[in-house]
């Protein structure tokens, strides 16, 4: 109900609402005088002084009227408290008669979902779309979008399109909103939401349910994408999908199809067709922003080779889909990447910082693996990914996180404990650090101890004009996975001597580095839990003027 007066008089009326709510609407009758309208109770009393469901018809729906001190209904008018009332004393709704089932109707089951408006041509028309991706078409649907408990039915054509303001082609009315109406109201049953109702029905049995997909887990969804996107884009399961024009969708499908082809061999697991999907997407496309859509679709990333985090983002979507993966369209205020569900964990996986961008130092063929199966917490560690804040469902897979992604892409396995043991990881990992240009590798004192060494060592590399950096920081026995709180503790460590030496850095070589220089670390873990961190990057130095 909308709010029209105080806190006060909103609160008695949900009260009234409440309590007659509750009770049945008895078969009594309207009765007419000179004054007005009043409804005649069995008890032989009348209504008066307040609200009243009442179901004159006996249609098995109730309407709400409100009836003064001496019994007489109102009309056409707004009631003391702040109401609406047509014509009829029905209680309005932005123009809308409210109504509630009275019938003991069991009621109808109605999918998860929510209206889309269109784009366009279509810009003033609305569509449905269900959890699972599926979109009402060719008849009538009951749906509760608002999820106020009461179903409405609605007709759609063979495109998806809500009608609306017209007659259907199986003769029967819908209003401005799209909803079924008998005379002037709009008739409603009581909602039931199941994970496997489709809501779809007919007007006039009343509708049936029929089986659809599991939307169980997927109701909790729309944390995961900004709202402000929303319709044809941005969708947690749809993408960017609706941007492109159906010979794009057939463009894209097609190189899909013949990457599955090329790539892709049975047995594989939903991780080794992950790895080879974001190669794949890596190896073929390179970073173009554009202020339009142009860029930001899977047509855009797989058939024109050039795309931004949303057509990274879009293009993983659709790949992953077809090559049968549970994957998710995911963004912040400011980024889009995606999550894919391995052996029942959900991870993060960003394509667009595995491109070979900015500053990116490759350990793992075309890919640098900082991106690639990250937990909630480390996502939120990475850059371009701190404001995105849902909380409804958790990402916390480490199964598969960048230790296994590291065994995959340098010994095809993903057997770490079988090729390794902690102690040869953390050698190789430290090896193959060693191996980057202006690297090395310190282990952790305390705050300023670390600093001092990290400082040592960028000013013994801007002193000779290196061009690259890279620092290895080993945090040993102080911080590791298996210990409570130690996850934190360590961010809030490795965030200390990242903002201390970047402002060293930016105090002391403001004369000598060309712009202001940024000092990041990014924090990962070895198979044993002890937790590192690392950053790497160019140092360009100020020209003569």
């Amino acid at each position: 109900m909308k709010r029209k007066t105080s806190s006060g008089r909103v609160l008695a009326l949900s009260m009234i609402l409440a309590v007659s709510s509750s009770l049945p609407a008895f078969a009594a009758s309207w009765q007419q005088d000179s004054a007005g309208w009043r409804w005649k109770q069995d008890n032989g009393e009348y209504a008066a002084g307040g609200w009243q469901w009442l179901d004159g018809n006996r249609d098995g729906i109730s309407e709400c009227y409100y009836f003064n001190a001496n019994g007489y209904m109102l009309a056409n008018t707004t009631t003391p408290d702040g109401y609406k009332v047509d014509g009829s004393g029905a209680w309005v709704e932005n123009g809308t008669v409210k109504t509630k089932s009275t019938s003991g109707d069991p009621g109808v089951t109605v999918p998860n979902g929510m209206w889309r408006k269109g784009a366009g041509a279509n810009a003033n028309k609305w569509w449905w779309q269900n959890m699972d991706g599926s979109y009402a078409s060719g008849g009538w649907y009951w749906l509760d979008g608002d999820q106020d408990g009461i179903a409405e039915c609605y007709y759609f054509d063979a495109a998806g399109w809500a009608l609306s303001s017209c007659q259907t082609p199986d003769g029967y009315q819908v209003d401005a909103n799209g909803k079924w109406l008998d005379g002037q109201t709009v008739k409603t049953r009581k909602a039931n939401r199941n994970s496997n109702g489709s809501g779809k029905g007919n007007s006039s049995s009343g509708g049936t349910s029929a089986a659809g997909t599991n939307t169980e887990v997927d109701a909790a969804w729309k944390d995961y994408y900004d709202s402000s996107v929303g319709k044809s884009a941005g969708d947690f399961k749809n993408g960017n999908f609706g941007k492109m024009s159906a010979s794009q969708w057939a463009e894209a499908k097609k190189e899909i199809e013949n990457f599955k082809k090329e790539y892709l061999t049975n047995g594989m697991s939903d991780f080794e067709k992950e790895i080879k999907i974001v190669e794949w997407l890596v190896e073929n496309c390179s970073y173009e922003q554009r202020e339009d859509w142009s860029r930001s679709t899977a047509h855009s990333c797989i058939v024109l080779g050039k795309a931004q985090c949303s057509g990274y983002a879009d293009a993983f979507l659709q790949t992953a889909k077809l090559c049968g993966l549970d994957v998710r369209y995911v963004q912040s205020a400011s980024h889009a990447w995606n999550l894919v569900k391995l052996d029942g964990d959900w991870y993060h996986v960003d394509v667009t910082w595995e491109d070979p961008l900015g500053d990116n130092d490759y350990g793992f063929g075309n890919l640098c693996n900082r991106y690639i199966n990250l937990t909630d917490s480390a996502i939120r560690d990475a850059r371009s990914h701190s404001s995105w804040t849902p909380d409804t469902i958790s990402a916390k897979g480490t199964k598969y996180g960048p230790s296994a992604v590291a065994a995959y892409m340098k010994r095809g396995t993903t057997e770490i404990s079988k090729e390794l043991d902690d102690e040869d990881e953390r050698n190789e990992i430290v090896e193959d650090f060693k191996k980057r240009s202006g690297s090395t590798i310190i282990s952790y004192t305390d705050i300023d101890g670390t600093v001092d060494q990290i400082m040592a060592h960028m000013e013994d590399l801007i002193n000779n004009k290196k061009d690259a950096y890279a620092v290895l920081l080993q945090f040993g026995d102080t911080y590791n996975a298996s210990n409570s709180g130690d996850f934190q503790k360590a961010i809030e460590t490795k965030d200390k001597i990242a903002a201390s030496v970047e402002q060293k850095l930016n105090e002391e070589y403001a004369d000598t580095l060309d712009g202001k220089k940024r000092f990041h670390f990014n924090l990962s873990e070895v198979a044993g839990g002890e937790y590192y961190c690392y950053e790497n990057g160019k140092l360009e130095y100020q020209t003569m003027k």
